[in-house]
């Protein structure tokens, strides 16, 4: 078996409640390939959080378990407290670079499920510009996909 993924981890929730809890997680893929191993972060609330690490240890992958659409092989993940199984409307996942629709602004991507959901243009718009403040770019608020610096849209 392959590893190198990655392995403890937590995500320390301070005094916030956490809305993702991560159990003891593991993943193998292809049945050969450790993705995973004991992950358990807490992920607070209305709070920014970030997964950092080398390329190829699992990131992603963790934000696919969390979404729903990748079962773990072991462990569990609760969202406000109730075990999650499947994709649900409570969370989301966004492929990277291919998902971005390259005629629209980072704004209007940014936007784009608000947009879905029916919300006001001027409710999408100020909701997009606070995470984009949050991630620390708004320079980029008008910047098309292709103008990205190298890295700007990996996880």
């Amino acid at each position: 078996m392959t590893t190198g993924a990655l392995g403890h981890a937590r995500v320390l929730a301070g005094s916030a409640r956490p809305i993702v809890e991560v159990g003891g997680l593991g993943e193998v893929y292809d049945g050969k390939v450790l993705a995973l191993a004991d992950i358990d972060p807490d992920v607070p609330g209305r709070k920014l959080t970030s997964f950092l690490g080398p390329s190829g240890r699992g990131k992603t992958r963790l934000l696919e378990i969390i979404a729903g659409p990748v079962e773990p092989t072991s462990g569990q993940v609760r969202i406000e407290g109730r075990r999650a199984r499947g994709p649900g409307p409570e969370r989301a996942f966004v492929f990277r670079d291919f998902a971005l629709l390259p005629w629209r602004t980072v704004l209007a991507n940014v936007a784009f499920g608000l947009e879905l959901r029916g919300a006001s243009r001027r409710e999408r718009e100020e909701r997009a510009r606070h995470w984009i403040r949050e991630v620390g770019r708004a320079d980029f608020e008008h910047a098309y996909p292709h103008r990205f610096p190298a890295g700007c849209a990996s996880a």
